[in-house]
């Protein structure tokens, strides 16, 4: 074999490694609220983690998966926190866009993960946020029944309609939603996209 063919087939291995191993990582999470569940692929989204599918109505399941990620757990802690609204919530935004798979990337956070993250400029919150009380949950992908994803845009409208009061777009292509109970704030987004939203946001709660 020659030594242009040896670094072509380095080359490739390289190329193969990088996109198997790189990108968002952590506890990839497969959501599935409807009765029939789908198993995801993440190849395709370059993400490294484990791949877990539940029922909105089984919450012990959910806070099994709603575990932070491994290095920040406490010895021996095999769940995390998934509170009820924010299932009910997740369950109403299945209703509102009729796509029921979802793809998350964190949820419940322990406190000592969310320090860092603060403590790092690793996330928009100044304290301890809405993950530690598992009241938020980041979204990498949602897919509807036809195989077709939603854009975030679309999600974060269906989101306001339902009633999520906090919603957040990162670089990367995930969005935070919180089940806040007070006021309504969004981040990562125009100006004008903002002001859009939030006039949507104010007119729902006015409605209520």
């Amino acid at each position: 074999m020659s030594k242009i063919s040896i670094k072509f087939l380095l080359l490739l291995s390289a190329l193969f490694l990088s996109g198997c191993g790189g990108g968002h990582y952590g506890n990839q999470i497969g959501l599935t609220t409807g009765s029939i569940t789908k198993k995801y692929s993440v190849n395709s989204t370059k993400v490294r983690g484990k791949v877990i599918v539940a029922s909105m109505n089984d919450l012990p399941k959910l806070r099994r998966q709603a575990a932070d990620w491994k290095k920040w757990r406490k010895k021996g802690q095999k769940e995390g926190k998934f509170s009820p609204r924010l299932a009910s919530m997740l369950s109403s935004l299945t209703a509102k866009t009729r796509c029921s798979d979802y793809v998350s990337n964190s949820i419940h956070r322990t406190d000592k993960h969310q320090d860092y993250l603060v403590k790092n400029g690793l996330t928009p919150a100044t304290g301890k946020g809405y993950h530690p009380l598992g009241m938020a949950i980041d979204l990498k992908r949602v897919t509807c029944p036809n195989g077709k994803r939603i854009s975030l845009k679309k999600v974060a409208e269906a989101a306001i309609k339902v009633g999520f009061r906090g919603i957040g777009f990162y670089r990367d292509g995930t969005i935070h939603l919180d089940v806040r109970t007070r006021g309504f704030h969004i981040w990562g987004v125009s100006f004008k996209e903002q002001q859009r939203l939030k006039r949507l946001a104010y007119k729902i709660i006015a409605s209520r």
